[in-house]
């Protein structure tokens, strides 16, 4: 049996109907970013400085108190660790919501008489409206919805207010702010998620089409080919575009990288616009109607194939070269002083005596002695060039600099965070083979987005590329922040402002020796 085959049997509609599809998928959103938060935390990424400009993991920059950054380390109830464990519980609250309510709308639909599982029209209509069914429990999913939105905006300290409201907080900021507002790096990380689930808006768009204006039943194609959902599909790009011109805005219309990230999200738009003329030429040719298109159906794959090409490539790219900041166009010589030398931050964070913290499973042991000295290498880094061991000192292991010169033959960076190169490979591999789903349309016996569940596959696909993405992309701007990086990409642009528009290293601008974990907590806020 074929993989075609299998989405064939695979009555996925009849099991996930459309408007439950969106919410599970909301749900996945949510467990991924609460799962990366946290594998971040204990690979020992800095999200609270990344994510809320807030002292570091550590609790301390610098080489005094250690006391401080020991009790941090073994506390069970961090800031971090009460973030990521509240989505959780947001999520499985919204899965429950989710699964209790789509269970009473098959309990209505079989109490009515009406076969849940027919075959044909479930197919077409998503699980909404089969031949036969009088609408029998529409109002289940449309009281699902209701309560999804009343939990989320909830004014009463419930459900984790604070969480909730620091995400509509950043969610209004990301979505309606001009072009000459300030982007930040965890506006950037939003809007890019929200981009891997830029399908995901179409079909709630078609969701809520099927529940509030096609209450009869008798106008569902008109959903599916409603102008909103190529739209809605939109809105995700429109907004990473505007974050991409308004950095350029805020270089002075000096750096010409925001406008090359800009056509990166801009080639997502014909291939947008290309695939819901095909689907209204396939809906035109399924009613026996004379395809009203100025171009034929091979003419549309064509160029729908060149566009998505370009697109997908493009963003490959982009992920590895400048988001993961993994290639280096220069590599240093084998006799580079960086060999046999702990490196010295760049020029973008000179004046800052607070080094990172450097612990972690996949990162450089931190010194046996429980403080960070100076001399140390900061941020827990793994240096291609420059091996440490426990205790902060330097060696020159030869498995180690060999290990450097393969690096150096594959074209990767220096410093990395997580230990074993081999996990930037398979990121890399990864990252190409979920950007190019679309090639399995090339195969005629692999046509899985002509089904229901092929579809929720593809929107699964898209939300791990996307939870890969966000592990390299923090410890990619980590390390950058940190000025830890080789000539090319990673090195560029660091300072006050490094990172296209984020702001630089938190300082200790009192000279105070200490930062108190009290501190720590004021992100929460």
């Amino acid at each position: 049996m074929d993989i075609g085959n299998i989405f064939e049997e695979w009555d996925f509609s009849s099991t996930v109907p459309l408007p439950y599809r969106v919410l599970l998928m909301g749900c996945i959103g949510i467990f991924a970013w609460a799962s990366n938060i946290h594998i971040l935390a204990h690979l020992r990424v800095d999200v609270s400085n990344l994510l809320f400009s807030s002292p570091p993991l550590s609790g301390l920059y610098n080489n005094s108190g250690s006391r401080h950054r020991d009790k941090f380390n073994a506390s069970k109830s961090s800031p971090l660790s009460a973030l990521y464990r509240s989505i959780y519980t947001l999520g499985a609250g919204f899965l429950a919501m989710t699964l209790i309510n789509m269970w009473m709308y098959k309990w209505v639909v079989a109490g009515s008489g009406t076969n849940v599982a027919s075959s044909g029209a479930v197919d077409a209509r998503g699980g909404m409206g089969q031949k036969g069914n009088p609408r029998a429990g529409i109002m289940v999913p449309i009281l699902g919805y209701i309560t999804i939105v009343v939990m989320i905006f909830a004014p009463i300290n419930v459900l984790f207010k604070k969480e909730r409201f620091r995400f509509l907080r950043s969610m209004r900021h990301v979505m309606f702010s001009g072009f000459k507002s300030e982007v930040s790096f965890a506006d950037v990380i939003l809007a890019d998620i929200l981009t891997s689930f830029a399908r995901v808006f179409g079909d709630l768009a078609v969701a809520l089409c099927l529940m509030f204006l096609d209450r009869d039943g008798t106008n569902t194609d008109a959903c599916y080919g409603s102008i909103l959902v190529p739209i809605m599909t939109s809105i995700p790009y429109c907004i990473r575009l505007r974050q991409c011109l308004s950095e350029y805005i805020e270089s002075n219309y000096t750096t010409d990288r925001h406008l090359m990230n800009a056509l990166k999200y801009a080639s997502a738009f014909p291939v947008i616009i290309i695939s819901s003329l095909q689907k209204s030429a396939k809906a035109a040719t399924l009613k026996g109607q004379p395809n009203s298109s100025y171009f034929s159906d091979n003419s549309l794959f064509r160029l729908w194939l060149l566009f998505v090409a370009i697109n997908s490539f493009y963003s490959f790219y982009w992920d590895i070269y400048h988001d993961w900041s993994l290639i280096q166009v220069q590599p240093a010589s084998r006799n580079s002083p960086l060999i046999n030398s702990v490196p010295t931050p760049a020029s973008g964070t000179t004046g800052s005596s607070h080094p990172r913290m450097s612990s972690g499973p996949l990162s450089p042991s931190a010194n046996k002695s429980g403080s960070l000295s100076i001399n140390d290498n900061p941020l827990g880094v793994t240096s291609m060039n420059s091996p440490s061991t426990g205790n902060g000192s330097v060696h020159n292991s030869p498995n180690r600099q060999e290990h450097h010169v393969q690096a150096r033959r594959f074209g990767m960076r220096s410093y990395l965070h997580y230990e074993d190169p081999a996990f930037y490979y398979m990121a890399v591999i990864l990252d190409f083979l979920l950007r190019t789903t679309w090639m399995l349309k090339l195969v005629s016996n692999i046509q899985i987005e002509e089904y229901e569940g092929g579809v929720f596959t593809m929107e699964c696909l898209e939300v791990l590329r996307r939870w890969i993405w966000v592990l390299f992309r923090m410890e990619s701007e980590m390390v950058k922040r940190s000025g830890y990086g080789d000539s090319g990409p990673l090195s560029a642009g660091l300072g006050p402002s490094g990172g296209g528009g984020v702001g630089g290293d938190m300082d200790d601008q009192d000279g105070s020796n200490v930062i108190l974990m009290g501190d720590l907590e004021s992100w929460q806020k």
